[in-house]
């Protein structure tokens, strides 16, 4: 696609992230689930604990390796950061006037979970390029937030990784979404899923009948004739 076909959003995009940081991005996605995948698998696990401990295996794996490619690239820098609260981290990505975190939903057209870090970055972009018509009436100071979605993080492999840019005030709509299996194609391989974990089945014994005591039977005795034993 040249440049000119592209959208105005899809040209900062372009411009503040280059193909190999986006190649490199899809890839590290593809090891954090099979990582997970492998983790999960283990004996230590449950079928329910290993749902449980999924997500959060692949969101580590991923972060950790999306702060690592992004700061091999000058230009661009990432970092943890504490939420408003200093009980979670999140990472943050910034390269040229683009800003982006990473969350993981269960569709594309999803919002992540409300979090107050999300809402000031939004806040904070101007506008999100809803009022500009052009790249150039993108200012030095101003700059736009995105969001790296992918998931689901239940699935064994990703069915989606896009760049979404929010509307003011998490509108019900994407601005625009950026497909990246889709432009980055090959890069996380479509296999078949692993089979089902299963929980460690208990043979189920037959149930024991036990006879209901019998009751105390009682003798008649014959009847007596004339008052005489027979």
């Amino acid at each position: 696609m040249e440049s000119s076909d592209c959208t105005v959003l899809e040209q900062v995009f372009r411009e503040s992230f280059p193909d190999e940081w986006g190649i490199k991005v899809l890839q590290a996605l593809d090891y954090a689930y099979k990582e997970t995948n492998e983790y999960v698998r283990s004996p230590r696990f449950g079928l329910s604990e290993a749902r449980d401990t999924r997500s959060h295996n692949v969101r580590g794996i991923f972060e950790n390796q999306l702060r690592i490619i992004s700061n091999q690239y000058p230009g661009i820098s990432a970092e943890s950061r504490f939420n408003k609260k200093k009980s979670y981290f999140h990472t943050w990505v910034k390269s040229g006037s683009l800003y982006l975190t990473a969350s993981s939903v269960h569709k594309p057209s999803d919002k992540p979970r409300p979090g107050v870090f999300r809402d000031i970055y939004l806040n904070q972009s101007n506008g999100q390029l809803e009022l500009f018509e052009t790249r150039e009436n993108l200012r030095e100071n101003d700059y736009i937030y995105a969001l790296l979605l992918y998931g689901p993080s239940q699935a064994y492999i990703p069915s989606f990784v896009r760049v979404a840019f929010p509307g003011r005030n998490w509108s019900k709509k994407y601005i625009e979404s950026i497909d990246l299996l889709k432009k980055y194609p090959g890069i996380i391989h479509q296999v078949a899923p692993i089979e089902e974990m299963q929980e460690p089945s208990i043979e189920k014994l037959p149930e024991e009948t036990i006879p209901q005591p019998q009751k105390p039977g009682i003798r008649r005795l014959p009847k007596q004739a004339g008052g005489q034993r027979e």
